[in-house]
């Protein structure tokens, strides 16, 4: 008996070695019937053995929004399954067997994702990064996507550096919309949900997910995510939503609390006193965190920054300051040290 189809799409501008490590590691996978499909912009030069590969088809793409080149992946491909990878982040080799399995467990369920887990590293710029994102205290309700041991549950959305799709969900939503510049995982599991649709988190479905290094990388990515964060409102405010605004709320509070010495030295005391108590609890959760003792200012650093970074590009999208998505949010820099600070990174061609 055939096994179900799957179309695994990773979108990309130009070839690297985090997209090759992704790829090969794709060719390493335990499952029979699956295709990958690149979709870079168009003139990228992708190695010959890549092409020769017949599990591997390209399809470059004339916009640069990630929103068109995963729906790329989904369009030019007859599948069961759709599967979504960034460009720098790689599956387990059981990854699609785990997928399917869950899909099994709830005819309802109609996209499934799972864990995206941050490579040993031996930097410290990434270890600290590593280090922050595992803590409630930057990553927020999702902090869950960045633990191994997190439980296997329903939720409301999921990142698509590790989502699956049955393609009844393609069919309903006619993939991603082309119009958002970010938050196009977001925007997709909203129209699922609403459409009486359920997307599984298993615990058991995993990839790694390389993080931005500290300092301008790390920082450009959460402005970036900040800077989505009024158009997902508008697409679908609810009050338990509001959380997302946090950091622009804590920024402004921060830079402008201690205009209230004006009016009462009581609420410059206020001020200094909440910006004393948030410290503190970043500090601690830097304890809890950091890899090793070593890496605590670091940590407390990443910490700090991953909370003002999304406030800024919230800020930046309300006043309507533009920002270059491409440039933001490549987790590329051919002058940056990308693989080779990992402890153990697969990035050969494939036997």
């Amino acid at each position: 008996m055939d096994r179900p189809r799957i179309c695994i799409g990773i979108p990309f501008t130009t070839w690297n070695p985090l997209v090759e490590e992704s790829v090969t590691h794709c060719l390493r996978l335990n499952y029979p019937n699956f295709v990958v499909v690149l979709a870079p912009n168009q003139g990228a030069n992708i190695p010959e053995w890549i092409t020769r590969d017949d599990r591997v088809k390209v399809r470059p793409t004339v916009s640069h929004r990630i929103s068109a080149k995963r729906n790329a992946g989904l369009f030019t491909e007859d599948a069961d399954y759709y599967g979504c990878l960034d460009s720098d982040s790689y599956p387990q080799e059981d990854w699609l067997e785990r997928a399917l399995e869950t899909f099994q467990t709830d005819d309802d369920i109609v996209a499934v994702g799972g864990p995206n887990l941050s490579p040993s590293y031996e930097t410290v710029e990434k270890r600290a990064v590593a280090a922050s994102l595992r803590s409630v205290f930057v990553t927020g309700p999702r902090v869950f996507t960045k633990r191994s041991d997190s439980a296997t549950r329903y939720v409301e959305d999921l990142q698509t550096c590790n989502l699956i799709f049955d393609s009844r969900a393609i069919s309903f939503t006619r993939g991603f919309d082309e119009a958002l510049p970010t938050g196009e995982d977001t925007d997709i599991c909203h129209r699922l949900r609403k459409g009486g649709f359920k997307i599984l988190f298993s615990k058991d479905v995993v990839v790694h997910h390389h993080n931005r290094p500290l300092w301008s990388p790390y920082i450009q990515q959460k402005i970036v995510f900040g800077y989505a964060v009024p158009g997902c409102l508008r697409r679908k405010f609810e009050v338990k939503h509001l959380f997302m605004l946090l950091p622009f709320l804590f920024l402004i509070y921060a830079t402008t609390g201690w205009l209230g010495a004006i009016f009462s030295p009581w609420l410059l005391l206020l001020w200094v006193s909440t910006l004393c108590l948030y410290l503190g609890i970043a500090l601690l959760e830097s304890f809890r965190f950091a890899a090793m003792p070593a890496d605590l200012p670091h940590t407390l650093a990443a910490m700090v920054l991953g909370n003002i970074s999304p406030g800024i590009g919230t800020a930046m999208a309300l006043l309507d300051i533009p920002i270059h998505f491409q440039s933001f949010y490549v987790n590329y820099h051919p002058n940056h040290r990308q693989l080779g600070d990992t402890k153990s990174a697969a990035n050969d061609q494939p036997a």
